[in-house]
């Protein structure tokens, strides 16, 4: 099953001028965005493909859990969550000789909030949708994903399987 993406809205907006993370759940909330996939870019690289969390706490906390822990912020992020964004940021500061800026960061999204789901697993689409992303991305990038897409996203494919076996004993 193709994703239909004439059929899902596509927002953007910089982090330029933000002072804390929050405001990038704002920007989601204002928005009225609850389901998604995400590219981070930075500087206009792109940094990242994701998909919004079950049971997020507010709109948009799976990006603003990853772009917060960037160093440039006065009160960022700290704690467990999203550790993995710390090492993609230290992979651009290998990349490109510095640490990405929150300043210089655009986030772009697809809100599948009201997509018309062709099947029983709304979450198993919008993980179809983020590995067509990534997948896209590598078309054009000489087989290469998003560097902070650097771990197996197949790993993830189960848990998002939709479950055909509902009568199996």
């Amino acid at each position: 099953m193709e994703t239909k993406w004439n059929k899902v809205p596509r927002h953007s907006f910089s982090c330029r001028g933000f002072i804390k993370p929050a405001e990038i759940c704002y920007e989601f909330k204002k928005r009225l965005i609850d389901k998604y996939v995400y590219e981070i870019r930075h500087d206009n690289i792109t940094v990242k493909n994701g998909m919004s969390a079950d049971k997020q706490p507010m709109p948009g906390s799976r990006v603003y859990r990853q772009v917060g822990k960037l160093y440039s912020w006065k009160n960022r992020l700290l704690g467990p969550n999203d550790e993995t964004f710390e090492a993609i940021d230290d992979e651009y500061n290998r990349l490109y000789g510095h640490r990405m800026d929150h300043n210089l960061i655009s986030i772009i999204v697809w809100d599948f909030t009201h997509y018309p789901y062709q099947s029983f697993s709304p979450k198993f689409e919008i993980y179809k949708a983020e590995q067509e992303l990534i997948e896209v991305y590598a078309k054009y990038n000489n087989g290469q994903k998003p560097f902070g897409n650097y771990y197996d996203m197949d790993a993830y494919k189960n848990k998002y399987l939709p479950h055909n076996n509902l009568f199996e004993i």
